[in-house]
């Protein structure tokens, strides 16, 4: 079980840094603001990556709540970005700044919430290390603002596949289009 555990720590830094390649090629060969929510996505998910490695290689309490404030960094943006890629491929332009703000606020607070959740516990109240042979788990006991992050994520999810497939249907359903393997990935 230690060397699955490995694996897969592996497999997430190997993720991360795809991403920060990811990152720096489309901000190096930005051409429209497309480039830019796709940069910010890939780099927001290195961050989440290298934090869930971190976490799966926790040694202490210390290093998963280190871990965890670290997926608190990337985690919370990806939602609104992966909603902004979708707006902007369905209509061809930025969102408004009114929706832009609609989005990011909340994100915003439940991000700072994340981030000193140590003293106000409302994202999780507690995190237990469960030891297995040869590597820790982290288990959350989940506060009262967790439900709100795990609802912006399915809501934000939901509205990003619902915009592909109305691309998809757009493009009268090929297979070969990038509506269709954005609805896929």
């Amino acid at each position: 079980m230690v060397i699955w555990i490995q694996l897969i720590a592996a497999v997430l830094i190997i993720s991360g840094l795809s991403f920060l390649i990811l990152t720096v090629y489309a901000l190096y060969h930005q051409q429209s603001g497309l480039s830019t929510i796709f940069a910010l996505l890939c780099l927001v998910a290195a961050i989440y990556s290298f934090g869930y490695s971190f976490e799966l290689s926790a040694g202490s309490r210390e290093q998963m709540l280190f871990a965890l404030k670290m997926q608190f960094l990337g985690a919370p943006l990806i939602s609104p970005l992966f909603v902004f890629l979708a707006y902007y491929i369905k209509h061809r332009r930025s969102p408004s700044i009114s929706k832009m703000f609609l989005f990011v606020a909340p994100v915003v607070v439940l991000q700072f919430l994340g981030l000193t959740n140590e003293f106000h516990q409302l994202i999780y109240r507690d995190v237990w290390l469960v030891q297995y042979p040869g590597f820790f788990l982290s288990d959350l006991q989940t506060g009262l603002v967790y439900p709100l992050l795990a609802i912006n994520v399915a809501l934000a999810q939901f509205y990003g596949l619902m915009t592909f497939y109305h691309a998809w249907r757009e493009d009268k359903y090929q297979v070969r289009s990038q509506s269709f393997f954005l609805l896929t990935g």
